[in-house]
């Protein structure tokens, strides 16, 4: 299924709700799949990143930053589940935010890009790039 087919049956719908649900019993790696299906139909797809800013990606996305990473420092059985969470939250925003200025990641990102696994900084930047060239631009 291409981005196109995705968004033309409203698949964004049903990966934001996914990812945002209350459901205890949707698994952080659900959870982590919606974030890449979401990635990919906003990954230079601008009808994709506009649909998936209108079902609200960014902040259900936020909302869980704050839980993945918390987890994610935490070892045990939960935290490789957590720590791919955390990357396609970070992905997804990042996808989200490329080449569209009017949306902006928050200060949550900042503290992710610092201080934790390579590849999960690597994500926190890639979603924070779009807010730092928008400013030098200036």
């Amino acid at each position: 299924m291409s981005q196109v087919d995705l968004v033309k049956d409203g698949g964004q719908q049903y990966f934001v709700q996914q990812l945002g649900a209350e459901d205890s019993s949707i698994t952080p790696e659900s959870r982590a799949q919606s974030a890449f299906v979401l990635a990919v139909i906003c990954d230079g797809h601008p009808r994709g990143q506009a649909l998936c800013a209108d079902a609200q990606l960014l902040a259900v996305a936020l909302a869980h930053l704050q839980g993945a990473r918390a987890a994610a420092a935490v070892p045990g059985p939960s935290r490789p589940a957590a720590t791919l969470l955390l990357k396609w939250l970070c992905l997804a925003i990042g996808k989200l935010c490329e080449d569209m200025p009017e949306v902006r990641t928050h200060d949550k990102m900042p503290s992710l890009a610092s201080g934790f696994q390579i590849w999960i900084a690597a994500a926190a930047w890639l979603s924070l790039a779009p807010t730092l060239t928008t400013q030098f631009a200036k």
